[in-house]
């Protein structure tokens, strides 16, 4: 039997991803699935009211009626190499972590890694995401795991991958990044994940909670200056953005007087960094965005050590830099600096399927509508990541990437949770399952039987 290569999506209410768009209602969307080798992409041809809109015979019809669309989602800021799950690995010896990191490598270690990162990125495609820029991985099997979708071997979401971060001797994240003590050793740093093919590069330039030992170590300035701006110039002379792990204010304003060109979590901002976000020469666009992984924080926030899995002190220091990041995400908003939508997925309570919360609490924080933070979490996101011409809207020409659902997003965020249908490439995910943790899961049931209890 003849393979279908033309397919006309019809009778359905498009929300094509511009913040001013009107919405498309009886909509239909035309796309070509083309075969390039063994490769198969599927781009959009036309997108309009059903009225306006000629459906030759060689299309093949798929009745969505009363579905409502919008662009495939876009994580700005996840780590492949976890997936949300409460382990005690964040309260190891560095002993054990070295360990664990010499098995990883091992060919049974990297399978069983591979395997886990894939589960994710399924977990996140049939979830809506449909693009994922991921800020981390020791083994850079991120790279691997890429060029195995672009080579149409794994179905997966479009994929921006950092490789190894960069760190400090002692720094947050050093069992995951280059460690580098000197603007020369950032500059070679880069030049090796250049030479690799990253597509981003990842600075960790304060301290962070997952791996705390002391009370306030989030957010502790530990690059400096001059490392980070080292970094910066090589990267953009190779043509890549920066993004910069930030938690405190000092921390935010040295990144971005270094060039970074995104600020990953944040903090409470002054009007030096607000203007710094805003204009800023030595970044590679001439400002910075700001991508505040509200989840991370939120989540952790809402649960004890014991649920966590974590340290005391780990806690303490996320409760410590949460009202600064979300306060940090308030003022952004208020002086229309740029904003992405990332999670942070990996880090415990924070899962690869669950995106649309991050949207929700950017709506309950910010004051923002639901098409303004889904305008953010896909064209906005685009375009932060250099990827608007490929992706993030529904448009002519560009990539077949968007998700069907059961009602009006643009009236409850809600709808995100069970999509049902993903369109990747052109390629067509019918009712996707999502292999949610049961360890999570079961948590959160027993929360809210205590909840119903009281």
């Amino acid at each position: 039997m003849k393979e279908n290569h033309y397919f006309a999506f019809v009778n359905c209410t498009i929300f094509d991803g511009r913040v001013n768009s009107e919405i498309i209602p009886d909509g239909v969307i035309l796309i070509h699935l083309k075969k390039e080798g063994n490769k198969k992409f599927g781009y959009i041809e036309k997108v309009g009211k059903k009225s306006e809109i000629e459906i030759s015979e060689k299309y093949k019809i798929i009745d969505l009626k009363d579905k409502f669309v919008i662009p495939g989602l876009i994580n700005a800021h996840a780590h492949l190499t976890g997936d949300g799950k409460p382990r005690k690995i964040t309260t190891k010896s560095e002993k054990e972590i070295k360990r664990l990191l010499w098995i990883a490598r091992r060919w049974i270690g990297k399978k069983l890694i591979k395997m886990m990162m894939k589960r994710n990125l399924k977990n996140a495609l049939n979830s809506g995401v449909t693009a994922i820029r991921a800020l981390g991985d020791p083994y850079y099997y991120d790279l691997e795991i890429r060029d195995e979708i672009e080579k149409d071997k794994f179905l997966g979401p479009r994929l921006l991958v950092a490789g190894k971060a960069l760190c400090i001797t002692g720094g947050h994240g050093w069992y995951m990044a280059h460690v580098v003590d000197s603007p020369w050793e950032a500059r070679k740093a880069v030049r090796e994940n250049v030479r690799k093919g990253v597509d981003v590069i990842k600075l960790i330039s304060t301290g962070g909670v997952m791996d705390s030992k002391r009370l306030g170590e989030a957010g502790r300035p530990q690059m400096t200056i001059e490392e980070i701006s080292a970094a910066c110039d090589e990267a953009h002379r190779a043509g890549l953005l920066v993004a910069a792990h930030a938690e405190s204010i000092l921390g935010v304003k040295e990144a971005l007087l270094g060039g970074v060109d995104t600020i990953e979590h944040g903090a409470d901002l002054d009007e030096e960094c607000i203007k710094l976000f805003k204009e800023n020469p030595k970044t590679l666009r001439g400002y910075a965005s700001l991508i505040p992984t509200l989840s991370a924080p939120i989540n952790i926030s809402e649960w004890s050590t014991k649920e966590l899995e974590m340290s005391e002190i780990q806690l303490q220091n996320t409760l410590l830099i949460k009202d600064g990041i979300i306060n940090g995400f308030k003022k952004a908003v208020k002086n229309n600096i740029s904003i992405g939508v990332g999670t942070d997925a990996t880090v415990t309570f924070v899962t690869h399927y669950d995106f649309w919360r991050e949207l929700v609490f950017m709506a309950q924080y910010g004051n923002l509508e639901p098409k303004q933070v889904i305008h953010l979490a896909t064209l906005g996101n685009a375009r932060i990541l250099g990827i608007d011409n490929i992706t993030g809207s529904i448009e002519p020409s560009k990539s077949a990437d968007f998700v069907v659902l059961n009602g009006n997003v643009l009236e409850d965020l809600n709808y995100l949770e069970k999509p049902y249908m993903i369109v990747i490439r052109g390629r067509i995910i019918n009712r996707p399952k999502i292999r949610k943790i049961k360890k999570i899961e079961k948590l959160k049931r027993k929360k809210e039987n205590m909840k119903k209890n009281k």
